[in-house]
């Protein structure tokens, strides 16, 4: 699925395209506002990540630390998922707040070389894919760790990805928020940015969104996988803050999608 093809695409040099909109619907003016977390995340693995891209450096112990892009303040982090999509190979799923956005990452790992990232956020900034060094030691270690994020409150409006979702439990109208039902609880979503392989043999594309509930205050990140065969939609690599909780697993919709 998508997380197999993002990093086949990565190890081959294929061509992966990120996207960035501009002003899909700037009406919009809810402001998501989420307190700050301290709370623990059982994890089944554990990774050190330390090392450096052209605009990041890594400074990750045992699942938690923090990334310094360009020249901001150093953001707090929490690798939160671990894939195995290629023999040897192993992309992280990390999640980072700061006050204003959230910032979502995948870093990849060959062995134990720390070799890319991509890194985008919720304000709409497209995806940055680099190339890095440095080292990712990892073990299939089970832990209770310890995360602490400051709180954050943004308005999701701006730079959104344009398209149209119609199924029984997931929708959106191409022009604003959607809804998604995921074990019985409704939450709004927010696209903000894209990236996709049309051209691999086995294309996709994939809406990164802001996940809201705010029947319980929760918010997070999650990536929503549009395939142009005849596929259920994929809604994965999700976490949600400050529960730390990953409210959609590996979720599938029967539905249609159009952009």
């Amino acid at each position: 699925m998508g997380q197999v093809a993002l990093c086949l695409a990565w190890l081959a040099g294929a061509c992966i395209e990120p996207h960035h909109f501009e002003g899909a619907d700037a009406g919009f003016s809810q402001t998501i506002s989420i307190g700050a977390t301290h709370a623990t995340r059982d994890l089944p693995f554990a990774v050190t990540i330390d090392g450096t891209s052209a605009n990041v450096v890594f400074d990750i112990r045992d699942d938690v630390g923090t990334i310094r892009i360009g020249t901001r303040p150093p953001t707090p982090v929490l690798v939160y998922n671990r894939y195995d999509a290629v023999p040897g190979v192993f992309d992280y799923d990390v999640i980072g707040v700061d006050p204003e956005w959230l910032t979502y990452a995948t870093i990849f790992c060959d062995g134990e070389r720390l070799a890319f990232i991509w890194y985008d956020d919720t304000r709409g900034r497209y995806p940055i894919g680099e190339e890095a060094t440095g080292n990712c030691p990892s073990s299939w270690d089970p832990r209770s760790v310890q995360v602490d994020f400051p709180p954050f409150a943004f308005a999701p409006t701006g730079a959104w990805p344009t398209f149209t979702v119609t199924g029984a439990l997931i929708s959106r109208d191409g022009s604003g928020p959607g809804t998604v039902n995921l074990g019985g609880r409704r939450f709004t979503f927010f696209p903000y940015t894209s990236i996709g392989c049309l051209d691999c043999a086995d294309p996709w594309w994939s809406a990164h969104v802001v996940l809201w509930d705010p029947a319980r205050a929760t918010a997070g990140v999650a990536a929503l996988y549009l395939f142009p065969k005849d596929e259920p939609l994929v809604l994965q690599r999700a976490i949600t803050l400050p529960d730390l909780a990953d409210p959609a697993g590996y979720a599938t919709f029967d539905a249609t999608w159009s952009r």
